[in-house]
């Protein structure tokens, strides 16, 4: 974009991006910088590799270690090599364009690409809280688009199939997966003092990785409450009195040594055989999650309801993901509009018959069912 500046009174040639609408968003900038008499002058002094330092030792306190350790890699390995000699007041909005454009060069897949997005905007916003800068230049520009993941997920026959299938832990596993939505990393959590068989709930408050070990769920929706049906509390209590009735601090798929289980080695030893045992294609452990929610809708769940067990952040995020499933998602639409549509006048109307799809063809025509997750 070319213009003049009223510093110098020189004309003056700035990239603004590919786009007309980066060239609008530029001269919208200047205009109102020239408007506020800022326009050429430095905001508070900072680099950006100093502002990023600061940037972590806050995020320290309000991120769970797991989500703080992701933070901190993708600061290191990818944003800090681009804009380490960087002034922050020097970033706009063509510059990130330009960090967006280097990460596709490098190879970088979309969904990496996405979340290295996500924390240079995150680090931004904070910049511009701290009057360190005036606006987002992240406005209008957009991380690559994200191909949606097919989501898979057992019916109730499979289900039951993959328990008969299975014995031992892996069988309470996949029994408190798929009848509670737990993740994997909550469940190796799980302690006997966040099952209450009195309530008839399991309190799911936090997870367990390798890398991070055990770490409390920051958000509170993710703390929450799980309905625990009888027969799947018959299973558990029947596995405390195998145990031996263990302390209540004690977890509840330890190893021998007491341990956490080693997730890998769990999914690869004993899910997957388990799979295999029972004749049921190949699925994620993750999937067994989706599998409670596709299951509690098919019973009548309250989308509400679902939101708090599976412990989502909004309605928003549930209804995205799980919504299509829900029986008769779409009847009010289609009951709504015939009701609009103008009755014939007509004494007396021709009835057209239209022939059948083959099996086969209404097959290739069902929808995938699609997760945001």
């Amino acid at each position: 974009m070319r213009f003049k500046n009223p510093i110098t009174g020189k004309w003056t040639e700035w990239r603004a991006g590919e786009r007309r609408k980066d060239a609008e968003a530029l001269k919208r900038r200047i205009d109102e910088e020239i408007a506020k008499g800022t326009f050429g002058k430095e905001k508070k002094g900072i680099s950006f590799s100093d502002f990023a330092a600061q940037y972590l030792e806050d995020k320290i306190s309000e991120l769970k270690p797991s989500t703080f350790k992701d933070y901190r890699q993708v600061l290191e390995n990818h944003i800090l090599p681009f804009f380490r000699r960087t002034h922050l007041s020097q970033i706009t909005p063509a510059r990130v364009q330009d960090f967006l454009r280097h990460l596709q060069r490098k190879g970088v897949s979309p969904a990496t690409a996405g979340k290295v997005y996500r924390v240079l905007k995150s680090l931004l916003r904070r910049a511009i809280a701290l009057e360190y800068l005036d606006r987002d230049p992240t406005i209008g520009i957009r991380p690559p688009r994200v191909e949606k993941k097919e989501m898979d997920f057992l019916t109730r026959e499979e289900v039951e199939a993959l328990l008969e299938a299975s014995d031992g832990d892996i069988h309470d596993i996949i029994a408190v997966a798929a009848f509670t939505g737990m993740r994997q990393g909550e469940i190796l959590a799980l302690r006997w003092q966040d099952i209450d068989f009195r309530t008839g709930t399991v309190r799911v408050v936090r997870s367990f990785s390798p890398a991070n070990g055990f770490s409390d769920l920051k958000s509170e929706r993710s703390r929450r409450a799980v309905p625990l049906i009888p027969r799947l509390a018959e299973t558990l209590k029947e596995r405390y009195e195998r145990m031996g009735r263990p302390d209540m601090d004690s977890l509840v798929f330890p190893t021998q040594a007491g341990t956490p289980k080693d997730r890998h080695n769990s999914i690869t030893r004993e899910f997957e055989p388990a799979l295999e045992a029972a004749g049921i294609r190949r699925i994620r452990f993750h999937d067994l999650r989706h599998t409670y929610a596709s299951l509690a809708i098919v019973t009548g769940a309250d989308p509400k309801g679902l939101q708090c067990a599976m412990g989502h952040s909004s309605i928003t995020v549930t209804m995205d993901t799980y919504g299509h499933l829900l029986p008769g998602h779409m009847a009010g639409i289609t009951s709504g509009l015939d009701a609009m549509f103008p009755a014939s006048n007509k004494e007396s109307e021709k009835v057209v018959s239209l022939p059948h799809r083959r099996d086969e063809e209404e097959q290739q025509s069902r929808p995938e069912l699609v997760a945001n997750m």
